[in-house]
């Protein structure tokens, strides 16, 4: 499932996830607001609108407050905790622990991630993130062909309707990845943000990265 929002934001949602919007407050003329969301099962990928540049876009979940400004972020929340994704832009991480003396965590390179397993435990420092992870994130809140989710309104292919209750299956596109051009595409993303923003490869200091 995926939510578009008046400011050009979306939530990518995966099966078996449960969040609540709790708020969302955005002024189209200057494009400030704010979002909260409260992730209590499950994965979902925030992409940011107008509102995470002007504004204030942040993730509620059992161990973390997770805020997003101009970026792209893959949360995830299950039994290990919560595992936070930088893929474009600063995501500051705190929990009771960094308000209490460690400083909240802050990734500002893409490709990083942080786990977080308790609101009283200091969040893990910023990890290289690996193509199993990525690969295992990409399935979760990628739809296959012929999905439909239970709603009225189907994909087609040209004049042919198809992916409905009593259609047949919609053919394969010719994009679509196997595990090696996952990972391939992946890696060019990374390399392709870095040339364009001008970074060089990442390094993490303390619990900055």
């Amino acid at each position: 499932m995926q939510l578009l929002f008046l400011d050009k934001s979306s939530l990518s949602i995966a099966p078996n996830t449960s969040i609540v919007i709790d708020e969302f407050v955005y002024d189209p003329n200057s494009g400030k607001g704010h979002m909260l969301t409260t992730l209590t099962q499950g994965a979902l990928r925030y992409v940011g609108g107008e509102l995470s540049h002007q504004g204030e876009a942040t993730i509620q979940t059992a161990n973390a407050t997770i805020g997003i400004r101009g970026g792209t972020t893959t949360v995830g929340q299950g039994s290990g905790g919560t595992t936070v994704i930088d893929h474009f832009g600063t995501i500051t991480i705190e929990n009771l622990a960094t308000k209490n003396g460690s400083g909240p965590i802050i990734i500002t390179m893409p490709g990083y991630e942080v786990t977080i397993t308790g609101w009283t435990i200091p969040p893990g420092q910023p990890t290289k993130v690996t193509d199993a992870e990525i690969l295992h994130y990409l399935a979760l809140l990628t739809s296959k062909p012929g999905q439909h989710g239970g709603g009225t309104q189907f994909s087609s292919f040209g004049n042919v309707a198809c992916g409905g209750p009593g259609q047949s299956a919609c053919p394969t596109p010719p994009w679509f990845s196997t595990n090696t051009g996952q990972d391939a595409a992946n890696q060019i993303i990374v390399q392709g943000t870095h040339l364009g923003s001008g970074q060089t490869p990442p390094r993490c200091t303390g619990y900055r990265c």
